[in-house]
């Protein structure tokens, strides 16, 4: 899976790219590798982890606080595969979720969502009736992040929007969808 974003708004830039590969075993996603990088106004980043098969964990570069451990516990995943996870577990009917993730600076956080309600949202695929899935924050944090997953799309994520300090930080909206199935 994969997503890039490439944003441009008179002297502002900012252009990122995640890719992420797993497995799917038996409805729970198995990561293997995760890339993402950032470039444009301010600092750039960059972060490869590897979940390797004996359970090691490479994250390069190591976040110089509170860095993720050097092994793995089965369920864990990172930002993209997380998505993934969402759209599995909302095809099941679950309505609140809990994930271990290694993010993207290198940490091992616990993130919680729980589904909100439907929505009806336009895209530049049409419009959707979508599954509108909150991200549960510490109720002392001023944040926001809402994801929409389309159900007659196999829950794909068409829309991702987060809010940080009552600031908008970015909103992704699913330009294109190309369905595959592997053999």
């Amino acid at each position: 899976m994969s997503l890039e974003s490439d944003i441009e708004w008179l002297i502002f830039s900012d252009a990122r790219k995640e890719i992420s590969h797993f497995t799917n075993n038996n409805g729970r996603l198995v990561p293997s590798t995760y890339s993402y990088g950032r470039t444009g106004t301010g600092k750039d980043k960059e972060i490869n982890i590897q979940f390797k098969p004996d359970h090691t964990l490479i994250v390069n570069p190591k976040a110089k606080k509170s860095p993720a451990p050097d092994t793995w516990e089965d369920g864990w995943l990172d930002e993209m595969s997380l998505h993934m996870q969402i759209q599995a577990d909302l095809a099941v009917g679950k309505t609140k979720f809990e994930y271990t993730i290694v993010s993207n600076s290198g940490k091992l956080q616990v993130y919680e969502f729980e589904v909100i309600g439907h929505e009806l949202i336009t895209t530049g695929l049409g419009r959707f009736n979508t599954i509108k899935v909150a991200r549960v924050y510490d109720k002392n944090k001023f944040y926001a992040q809402h994801a929409w997953f389309i159900p007659e799309l196999n829950h794909t994520l068409a829309r991702l929007w987060r809010m940080k300090k009552g600031v908008e930080q970015y909103d992704l909206v699913i330009s294109s969808y190309e369905e595959t199935t592997i053999n």
